[in-house]
């Protein structure tokens, strides 16, 4: 994605790029790292350690931790980063809780 594209599909009601999402769309981009790396480093950068900046980026962050177990269940994937899926594992630890 180049970056016309990215700001463009960062900014898609005409925002101002003072709103910080095309430099997000930007590093989204530009890099390899994952969307919580720049999750972290966007909110960290726009809104220093403040109380509010940290709850916004612990829920997006559990959103994203939720997405991915979603993702593995939806495609009924067993392992994951060389692991056994989350799912899985909860469903074990349930199992053994009866």
């Amino acid at each position: 994605m180049n970056e016309e594209r990215a700001a463009t599909a960062a900014d898609p009601r005409g925002l101002s790029t003072d709103d910080g999402s095309t430099q997000f769309a930007r590093w989204l981009a530009q890099t390899q790292r994952s969307v919580r790396d720049h999750v972290d480093e966007f909110v960290r950068a726009r809104c220093a350690a403040s109380e509010p900046a940290l709850r916004a980026a612990a829920s997006v962050g559990l959103l994203h931790a939720f997405a991915l177990v979603r993702d593995d269940v939806m495609d009924g994937s067993r392992v994951g980063r060389e692991r056994q899926s989350t799912h899985l594992r909860l469903a074990a630890w349930h199992t053994e809780q009866r």
